[in-house]
């Protein structure tokens, strides 16, 4: 007797996975651009600072860059989690379908092998983008549904923690927190007003480091997907 109990896939499930390939094939194109860019903007930063002392348009248009290159690195970042979470769709849908027809094995090999090319340009480019945002002065943090997805050096250091610990924090501003989540949380808070109303927030700001020394920072704060 045949066996009819395989899994077929049909018409449309197998367009919207070919059509995957090139949009993940884009963000990866897209995502080095601006790791590219990125990577120009801190040569540029470092070159004024280093010749422009003094002048009042490299000191501003330094200030110009370094929000720019704040706001490229989060939506860098934003871009990788993006990409691999299509990443981890791909590979589920590939791993959860086995498909008998010599057509659909072909598909089904290659992109695997998209995914494991995809996986290491990801890898490399992840650590690229690592290593600029450890390299700024500037402390970065990204958080997700009010908690710290990320964090850079700078930052950890400012704040007397290590990126290890940060990672995961809740910004929580109830007064049972500690003092940092509860900065944090009343920042996000500020935050999230200025752009639900379509737009950003900067200003200066306190924060507690881990010993309770106040920090006063300047911030700058917005959203990376719109």
């Amino acid at each position: 007797d045949m066996d009819t109990g395989q899994n077929t896939a049909s018409p449309n499930s197998r367009a919207s996975l070919g059509s995957l390939g090139p949009v993940v094939l884009m963000i990866v194109v897209l995502f080095a651009a601006m790791v590219i860019a990125g990577i120009t903007l801190n040569h540029q930063i470092n070159v004024l600072e280093a010749n422009g002392q003094g002048l009042d348009w490299a000191r501003d248009f330094n200030q110009a860059n370094r929000l720019l290159l704040v706001v490229l690195a989060v939506a860098s970042f934003a871009l990788v989690s993006l990409l691999t979470f299509l990443l981890w769709s791909l590979r589920r849908y590939t791993d959860g379908n086995q498909e008998s027809a010599s057509e659909l094995l072909r598909q089904k090999a290659a992109l695997e092998s998209l995914t494991k090319q995809l996986e290491t340009d990801l890898a490399r480019e992840r650590a690229q983008l690592d290593s600029l945002l450890n390299n700024m002065q500037e402390g970065v943090i990204y958080s997700e549904n009010k908690y710290v997805r990320y964090t850079n050096r700078a930052f950890a250091r400012l704040s007397g923690y290590t990126t290890e610990e940060l990672i995961g924090k809740r910004l929580a501003s109830d007064d049972g927190s500690a003092p940092l989540e509860s900065d944090l949380g009343r920042l996000h808070e500020t935050v999230s007003g200025a752009i639900a109303l379509g737009g950003m927030w900067q200003g200066p700001y306190t924060i507690h480091s881990r010993d309770g020394e106040e920090l006063d920072v300047a911030v700058i704060g917005t959203s990376v997907i719109s």
